[in-house]
C-alpha cells in the first residue's frame, strides 16, 4: 500500500509535460512577418473586422500547405495527356 503513493506522485507530475501537444518552437519577429506576408497572399487579410476571421485563415493556411506541398513534390505538375510508344 506504501508503494502506491510513490508510483501515484510522480505520475501525478509527469502527466503535464506528456500533455502539451505543441512544441516550444519560438518563431523569430521576421519569420512571423514572412509568414503574415504569405497568408495575405494566400487571400487572408489581417485588418478586416470580420465574422468569418477563423475559416478564413484556416483557408489561407489550407492554401499555403498545399503550396509548400506542390513545391516539395517532385518536377513540376503537367496538364494533359501522355502517348507512349510513338
Amino acid at each position: 500500500m506504501r508503494s502506491l503513493p510513490k508510483f501515484l506522485v510522480p505520475l501525478f507530475f509527469a502527466l503535464p509535460a506528456l500533455g502539451h501537444a505543441q512544441s516550444n518552437e519560438t518563431l523569430s519577429r521576421s519569420q512571423a512577418h514572412e509568414h503574415l506576408l504569405q497568408l495575405e497572399k494566400a487571400g487572408y487579410s489581417p485588418l478586416v473586422n470580420d465574422p468569418l476571421y477563423p475559416h478564413r485563415l484556416q483557408a489561407a493556411e489550407a492554401t499555403l500547405s498545399k503550396q509548400k506541398a506542390a513545391d516539395a513534390a517532385y518536377g513540376p505538375e503537367m496538364e494533359g495527356t501522355v502517348r507512349s510508344g510513338r
